[in-house]
């Protein structure tokens, strides 16, 4: 019997290691073009929402402090009120309002994924859009779920940020309760539009398949 060398075996595996490191390194030379289009792409469809929540928010504060008589100063640190009871009023109202506006969203999301989705859509409907210009409307299974999934992640972000000041007690607690069931119903749509979505496209390779054969 021969006496094994611990060096040849250490040796083999660290080329073992060195070709599968330049395997994987190859492999994501090969899709990281795509993958970073299409990151590109999702930031740049999140970026509108964020802004929007931004515009809302700074509006509403503004709109329900004028309303209700809040005086409040700007500083460094944000909105500062000196009442804590228009503090709770103002931050519930403008929480509530972005959440209406990102409900608003998805309904509208959920309206082009129904109407304007390129694997449904009906000939006539496209003739239209074609004749006035508009076929900008018209997007495909990626672009509609993304922002979908993207507006969604934002209504739960601000469901969190709500349960946790209503534990704090610096918000009312109804609000927590409808931002909770905004995400649950808008949660509930995405999923069975992309199950209608899977269950069409399994139906028609089942045709193509039938009118193979």
């Amino acid at each position: 019997m021969g006496v094994k060398n611990p060096k040849l075996k250490k040796s083999h595996k660290m080329i073992l290691s060195n070709i599968t490191l330049t395997l994987l390194f190859m492999i994501l030379l090969l899709y990281l073009p795509m993958i970073s289009r299409t990151l590109i792409r999702l930031i740049d469809q999140a970026i509108v929402p964020a802004i929007l929540l931004l515009c809302t928010r700074l509006a509403s504060v503004i709109l329900v402090s004028y309303f209700i008589g809040a005086k409040f100063s700007f500083s460094a640190k944000g909105f500062i009120f000196h009442d804590p009871n228009n503090y709770v009023k103002v931050n519930s109202y403008s929480t509530l309002a972005m959440v209406v506006i990102l409900g608003l969203g998805l309904i509208y999301i959920l309206a082009k994924a129904l109407y304007f989705h390129d694997t449904h859509i009906s000939p006539k409907l496209t003739t239209k859009l074609f004749h006035h210009k508009m076929t900008t409307l018209i997007q495909n299974s990626f672009e509609l779920y993304s922002q979908g999934v993207i507006w969604l992640v934002y209504l739960y972000l601000i469901t969190i940020v709500a349960v946790i000041l209503g534990i704090f007690g610096v918000i009312y607690s109804w609000v927590t309760i409808v931002s909770g069931s905004f995400c649950a119903i808008a949660t509930l749509l995405l999923i069975l539009d992309i199950e209608n979505e899977l269950d069409e496209i399994d139906e028609g390779y089942k045709e193509e398949i039938e009118n193979e054969s």
